[in-house]
């Protein structure tokens, strides 16, 4: 494949998307170029890793061994960290947010929001807790930075230092 090509992206997307697309969601995930194989027990481990590498064999896919990882319980994937008991932000992102600096206009607002949101899902009450820096993003409101949006951003910034894990759920029916 050209990957001089605009629409490389999507076209490799789709020859990953259809080259795994009964072993998804069962044995892997997938996200472009990054694939994470999974099972519940170290004797399956092997036969899933077996059945997606026949997959990408087929579809004439190298894969560089440097940036592969066997056998891991633990794996970084989009952000975040999977582990056997569950999801969480990954602390290299997280420390992203520690280290920004106070926003100062509402642009900075803006990109502090966007970066914050993409863990919202860790941050109960998000919503309520980002309202302040959100009512400076009305059009019309001149920036003003109060004593509400000081504590709004530090609290943001701290709700990351904790993370909660989001954990798997539970699909076996009710007995």
């Amino acid at each position: 494949m050209l990957f001089c090509l605009y629409n490389a992206v999507p076209a490799f997307d789709r020859l990953m998307e259809n080259g795994l697309v009964d072993l998804k969601w069962r044995t892997c995930l997938v996200y472009l170029d990054d694939c994470v194989v999974f099972s519940e027990d170290l004797p399956t481990y092997p036969i899933r890793v077996r059945q997606v590498l026949e997959r990408f064999r087929g579809a004439g896919f190298r894969l560089k061994m440097k940036k592969c990882h066997w056998g891991r319980d633990q794996v970084a994937f989009l952000g975040h960290i999977v582990t056997p008991t569950g999801i969480l932000p990954n602390p290299e992102k997280a420390k992203v947010v520690m280290n920004i600096e106070r926003p100062h206009d509402l642009h900075t607002v803006r990109a502090f929001l966007r970066l914050t949101s993409y863990f919202r899902r860790y941050i109960p009450g998000f919503a309520a807790i980002a309202a302040p820096l959100e009512r400076l993003k009305q059009k019309g409101v001149e920036f003003q930075w109060d004593d509400d949006c000081e504590v709004a951003f530090r609290q943001l910034q701290r709700a990351l230092v904790k993370p909660l894990i989001l954990v798997y759920p539970q699909l076996q029916a009710a007995v």
